[in-house]
């Protein structure tokens, strides 16, 4: 029994600093500027692939943001 004492005391330590963690701010992202656009963000809208998504970032750019990521870009 003795041998379990520094692992429950150890537990319990880890549990307390868990327990007392600041909650992380779980906010989105400002809205970027849809003339930044990058590739890899046209990726990550639903319905856009790799064969797609060059031409999405460029319609990005010039200021058509599709429906789904209007959010994600400032108008």
């Amino acid at each position: 029994m003795r041998e379990a004492l520094p692992a429950v005391v150890l537990l319990g330590v880890l549990l307390l600093l868990a327990w007392a963690r600041p909650v992380a701010d779980r906010q989105a992202p400002a809205a970027l500027p849809p003339s930044g656009a990058e590739t890899w963000m046209a990726d990550a809208i639903p319905g856009v692939g790799p064969r797609s998504r060059d031409a999405v970032a460029a319609g990005i750019r010039r200021g058509q943001v599709p429906t789904a990521a209007r959010e994600w870009f400032a108008h």
